[in-house]
């Protein structure tokens, strides 16, 4: 829930996040906004520490300012909240640090009702007689008028499910994969049934192995229905036992036992499919799922190994997957899903795995298109060839044929959106409708992170920095793990010049990535505008003399952080020559607004074959 929407009280005080007021015994306590906004922020994280860099941060995110305007804000507040003149405490200074809110603080927390009858509730619990209803007839007048509008407008509850991983019921953990690759099958022969909102498996299988309440799992996914069951596998012969739930209540909506040989696998996915419609029936329009292609079962094995591993993202894994997929095409030539998915393998192993683009990319070209020879359908083999015509060949026109063609299939995976999100509509100056489409997957999969920081990637480039740093930190608090969001508020902060702060997440970004060459240029930058020659120089000796696949931009980076522009620009076209798709990125957003402003843009816009420097640029925030 957003603390801006919240009341607290201390002592005399009322303090009103929502209505930007501060009362004392009833009374508002003039303030100037920035002085309001500072306690805003203390009060909220009161009893604990908030650093000089994070408060000066969240109250002036558009503009650097110094120190000292926080010191005077800080001396407002003490005056205004009557420090010296009595006994009370309420802002702990930490030398050096930062400050404390240190009052008792009671949070009021809003009912999470619609505004309407939230207002009512307000009025209710007004301090002065004179503002509360007059009587008990006005009070029932303002609420039937409120249920009737909120029937107005409640919409029709839309069925939705979400199919978590099946429990690895086999002593052996390695196990695991066939379990996995069961609720996946069930989640993509659920997206088939029309009217059906199925959350994506990301999401889903956020909650592998966590002992959790039904009730709090569809909460944070945002469905009203559950699958879990579970999966042995002895030999040829797998039990298979499933339950639906219903959100609300808890209670089975159906459940069922079922014994097969492996060989039938796939007409038990179809089955459990099929009766889950059957038992969501008064929402759906019950139908067959459509014949998929049913591939040998060691090449089926193989494949769910593979995918398995290649959710897992490290090069270790990234690894493994090729070798299992390959064996699988190898011993079934027709299995398309196989091509796609070592498709995508070599996609991400550009994307994410350091692997040189011209050696990836053709070879994710091949795949796909192989995948399309087999199956047309998949929409995920068109979203992968229109990533390489924009990222490896710089055609634009073909990338969004290839884009319209994925996007054509009913329904459009979360996936097929993210990519055409953040890897086409980011990229050709269309970053409003990139935040559209990453929020679209993120409907159907919320806890992804990977789509959290896309998302405000792409805020950032359509001017929504604020809105960018907010997502990124929603995405810190989920876990703290999370590399590229440590990156990008380390972009953030050394675009507002705020150097510490920015420091503290490239650090981490640079940690949490291995200390490769990643983020290397960023962090070297950074330290080097804090002071810290020696810091720098030590990570751009890492770079060698920027050959390597990805080191162009590191250096790109680095000079970007001193203002070199000249420097910055050469070695950008030293990552155009090596087709680094993450060059795209950072030139699409505020990291790239110095060159996308400079005389060097005509240029750089000319190799990536992108429009004119005054039609691609985004505005600063």
């Amino acid at each position: 829930m957003d603390p801006s929407s919240f009341r607290y009280v201390f002592g005399a005080f009322q303090l009103d996040a929502a209505d930007n007021v501060l009362l004392r015994q009833g009374q508002p306590v003039p303030l100037t906004p920035k002085a309001f906004d500072t306690l805003v922020v203390l009060v909220a994280r009161h009893g604990r520490l908030v650093p000089k860099d994070e408060l000066v941060a969240l109250v002036w995110p558009d503009t650097f300012v110094e120190e000292n305007n926080l010191a005077q804000n800080i001396a407002a507040l003490r005056r205004a909240l009557g420090e010296g003149t009595s006994d009370e405490r309420f802002i702990e200074t930490v030398p050096k640090r930062g400050y404390r809110f240190v009052a008792p603080v009671t949070e009021v927390r809003p009912l999470g009702a619609a505004p309407a009858l939230d207002r009512i509730v307000r009025r209710c619990l007004e301090k002065s007689p004179a503002q509360r209803f007059q009587s008990v007839s006005e009070l029932r007048a303002a609420l039937e008028d409120t249920r009737a509008q909120l029937a107005a407008d409640r919409p029709a509850q839309q069925a939705s499910i979400a199919v978590l991983p099946f429990a690895n019921m086999n002593p052996d953990k390695d196990s695991a994969y066939f379990g996995d690759g069961l609720a996946e099958e069930i989640i993509n022969a659920l997206a088939q049934v029309p009217g059906l909102k199925v959350t994506a498996r990301t999401s889903a299988f956020a909650f592998r192995g966590k002992e959790h309440d039904i009730t709090a799992i569809a909460e944070a996914l945002r469905v009203g229905t559950v699958l879990e069951g579970s999966v042995r596998r002895s030999g040829n012969r797998i039990r298979v036992t499933a339950q639906l739930i219903n959100a609300a209540d808890g209670c089975h909506l159906w459940s069922d036992r079922y014994d097969r040989e492996m060989t039938e696998v796939f007409e038990l996915q179809d089955e459990i499919a099929q009766a889950i419609a059957q038992s969501l029936h008064d929402k759906l329009t019950p139908q067959a799922p459509p014949r998929r292609y049913q591939p040998t079962p060691s090449a089926y094995e193989d494949f769910l190994k593979a995918r398995y591993y290649l959710a897992q993202l490290t090069p270790e894994a990234l690894s493994r997957s090729r070798v299992l997929l390959e064996r699988a095409i190898a011993s079934d030539p027709d299995f398309a899903l196989a091509r796609q998915h070592l498709s995508h393998h070599f996609l991400l192993q550009a994307l994410w795995g350091g692997t040189s683009a011209h050696e990836s990319m053709p070879l994710a070209r091949r795949w796909a298109l192989e995948a399309l020879a087999c199956d047309p359908s998949l929409s995920q083999a068109h979203a992968i060839l229109g990533v390489i015509a924009g990222m490896y060949d710089y055609d634009w026109l073909e990338q969004d044929r290839q884009f319209q063609l994925a996007l054509a299939r009913d329904p459009v995976s979360s996936d097929v959106d993210a990519h055409h999100g953040v890897h086409c509509l980011l990229l050709t100056n269309r970053a409003a409708a990139g935040v559209r489409a990453l929020t679209r997957a993120l409907e159907r999969d919320p806890l992804n992170l990977v789509f959290r920081v896309q998302r405000a990637i792409c805020l950032d480039a359509a001017g929504e920095i604020d809105a960018a740093d907010a997502e990124l930190r929603q995405v810190v608090e989920l876990n703290e793990q999370c590399g590229p969001a440590a990156e990008w508020l380390a972009v953030h902060g050394a675009f507002r010049g705020r150097w510490q702060y920015a420091a503290g997440h490239a650090q981490r970004a640079f940690t949490l990535a291995g200390q490769q060459t990643r983020f290397a240029g960023l962090l070297a930058g950074i330290l080097q505008r804090t002071g810290d020659t020696d810091g720098a120089n030590r990570l751009i000796a890492t770079l060698g003399n920027g050959d390597g696949y990805g080191a162009p931009v590191e250096f790109m980076f680095f000079m970007l952080l001193q203002s070199r522009l000249d420097e910055a620009a050469a070695w950008a076209e030293k990552a155009i020559e090596q087709r680094d798709g993450y060059l795209l990125v950072l030139l699409s957003t505020c990291a790239g607004l110095a060159l996308r402003s400079s005389p060097h843009w005509s240029r750089l816009a000319a190799l990536l074959k992108l429009e004119p420097p005054t039609d691609h640029g985004v505005q600063s925030a």
